[in-house]
């Protein structure tokens, strides 16, 4: 069968422009060689993305199997020949090269795609190239099996011998360059969603994760020290040689990116639509060799930054993957002592700590250090903070799901020690003062985790899973006077009646702001959510939700997203509602109720003329039965 005439165009194409530098560049790579292949390269560039431009085959024109093309057999020889010849140029040390044979790569794909020109064989293709490039780079005792048992039947248009003489030069740049492309590819399938090219996607690359040999990839690639190699002195010696702190950073980079992108499909329909579990609990397997590789000495003009911005892509992959409904108890254990050992900086850093970040960064932002010097890595961005903590109280939370798991008493007692890394020395006697500390406890939690809403709703939905008591004893009762030690600690922290009190403290009882979550793409179902399972506990524990007592001065303090709200209101209406929150600041019973009734007042008028986003039925009946509550129906 003749292969699409867009096909042809595109082998010509390449073809001619590469002709005229290939047996130059094959075994020598100077200055001039890589300046030559710039030129014809964007050419081919541009023109690809003409034509996905015009994207229909009558503008392409009809072409024909006669003349030149007749050597091309069909769709997959062509698609062969083009990803090839582009494996080759990768092999050339230019970054400026590999940037655009990789940005090629990517257009290409959808000119396939646009063009029904062979979809599944592409990115077969490409998944292929890419096992051949990182078996390429292990030393040859250390690849168990030749990459032709991953993809056998490719054999029969793609002679794997053909692309392993264009892959002979590939290194680790050229490998990060095959993973950004793959990158690339996926967003652009995201981005115009359609669910037959995703498949076949995921199932290319589902073999690839599934067949390559990462373990040993990782293995050789972690660190720059003899302690992060195995094997014999000879084994190290030769792991050592072949890994180059620059190609080890930009490798990790792509990966890494890679991988997020992966997991951030969502875990409901990819697993059981696509049949992507076993790729999760893969990348699941590897997080302990991602860990320790972010923690390498990375060559960067920034290296303080880097280090952060690969904390922070593993802790986000970390945190996606443990919403996994497949995720195992021993996973998150393993997760716990893991965030110990890397993270334990993070971790232990005072949740109050400093906003300001003198390297000039956005404060919330991966890149910023929160500090002077940039070589002292053990100190973190509060943004860092929030993951790692995050991470570790998610991890202790769901193993308590698992309810005859003697890992239950292990996971509390962890999270103690953590509470009390955090805490005076007195902290553990009840007395007068206790609720009074247990609240700048809270407070500060909350300052932690309120300048990124989204971490913040899925922080305190994982804090309603926390045991807790409805009702608390009275500290003046002369039974507890000689108690040292309180029956729960984390049931006074987390308590999610005074933690509903403090997030409506913070956000100064304003319902305008709990309207702007609710209408947020961003916020809106986790903070639904949150305010439907808080109101729910507030109807079933009302006194202690009346009860709850006045908060010090300081509990009022706002954040620098606050300060801005305030300083947006433009009407004298707006300025004096949040001069009469301020005032009622030591009532949180009646500004908690004044905000919430406002609140369904607002939602119940929009969804009445049809301008609320989705249908708020369920929040309004909740809130109608609080206001049944507060005595006002």
């Amino acid at each position: 069968m003749c292969p699409k005439p867009q096909l042809t165009r595109l082998c010509n194409l390449l073809g001619e422009s590469i002709r005229s530098f290939r047996n130059s560049v094959a075994d020598s790579h100077t200055d001039e060689d890589k300046d030559a292949v710039l030129i014809p390269l964007s050419k081919v560039f541009r023109q690809v993305k003409q034509w996905v431009d015009e994207c229909d085959s009558e503008s392409l024109g009809a072409g024909d199997c006669s003349g030149a093309t007749a050597s091309y057999l069909d769709n997959r020889h062509c698609l062969a020949t083009v990803i090839g010849d582009l494996m080759f140029v990768l092999s050339i040390d230019s970054q400026f090269v590999r940037q655009l044979a990789g940005n090629t790569l990517a257009a290409i794909s959808e000119l396939v795609l646009a063009t029904d020109s062979g979809w599944d064989d592409f990115v077969h293709l490409m998944c292929l190239c890419l096992e051949l490039a990182i078996r390429n780079c292990l030393p040859s005792a250390s690849s168990p099996c030749p990459a032709e048992t991953s993809f056998l039947e490719f054999e029969q248009f793609a002679p794997t011998s053909q692309l392993k003489l264009k892959l002979k030069n590939a290194d680790s740049f050229v490998v990060a360059t095959v993973l950004q492309s793959l990158r690339n590819i996926l967003k652009n399938l995201k981005r115009d969603y359609d669910e037959k090219p995703l498949t076949a996607y995921l199932n290319s690359v589902s073999s690839l994760m599934l067949n390559s040999p990462w373990d040993m990839f990782l293995e050789i690639y972690v660190g720059h020290n003899m302690e992060a190699h195995r094997g014999s002195k000879a084994d190290v010696a030769a792991q050592m040689e072949i890994t180059q702190p620059r190609e080890t950073t930009v490798l990790f980079g792509n990966f890494i990116q890679f991988l997020c992108s992966l997991v951030a499909l969502e875990f409901k329909s990819v697993e059981d639509k696509f049949g992507f579990t076993p790729v999760i609990c893969k990348i699941t397997d590897l997080v302990p060799k991602l860990l320790a590789w972010s923690h390498a000495e990375f060559q960067s003009p920034h290296p303080a930054r880097i280090f952060h911005y690969f904390r922070h892509k593993v802790l986000m992959i970390m945190i996606k993957l443990s919403s996994s409904a497949d995720i195992e108890q021993a996973t998150l254990t393993t997760w716990i002592h893991l965030l110990h050992k890397y993270c334990e900086d993070l971790l232990l850093q005072p949740l109050c700590g400093n906003k300001s970040d003198p390297d000039g960064s956005l404060e919330g932002s991966p890149f910023c250090t929160s500090c002077s010097d940039l070589g002292k890595r053990s100190m973190s961005s509060r943004h860092l903070q929030r993951l790692a903590v995050f991470l570790f109280l998610k991890c202790s939370l769901n193993l308590m799901k698992d309810t005859n798991s003697s890992s239950e008493c292990v996971d509390l007692t962890e999270i103690h020690k953590w509470i009390q890394a955090h805490l005076p020395a007195d902290m553990t006697a009840i007395n007068e003062s206790y609720f009074d500390r247990c609240m700048r406890f809270s407070l500060s939690f909350f300052e932690l985790f309120m300048d990124e809403d989204d971490i913040l709703f899925e922080m305190l939905l994982e804090l309603l899973r926390a045991p807790f008591s409805h009702k608390r004893p009275a500290v003046e009762d002369e039974q507890l006077a000689g108690v040292k030690t309180p029956a729960d600690p984390v049931s006074d922290l987390f308590h999610p009646i005074h933690l509903f009190h403090l997030f409506l403290a913070k956000i100064h009882y304003d319902h305008q702001v709990l309207l702007d979550y609710l209408i947020s793409k961003d916020t809106g179902s986790r903070c639904a959510e949150y305010l439907l399972r808080s109101l729910r506990i507030v109807c079933d524990s009302w006194t202690v939700f009346t009860e709850f007592p006045e908060l010090e001065e300081s509990s009022g303090q706002s954040s620098p997203k606050d300060h801005k709200a305030i300083a947006e209101c433009k009407d004298t209406k707006r300025a004096r509602f949040h001069e009469s929150q301020t005032a009622s600041r030591n009532e949180p019973h009646a500004a908690a109720r004044d905000c919430l009734l406002s609140l369904r007042a607002s939602i119940s008028n929009l969804h009445q003329k049809n301008l609320f986003l989705y249908n708020p039925q369920v929040l309004l009946r909740r809130l109608s039965k609080f206001q049944e509550l507060c005595g006002n129906p």
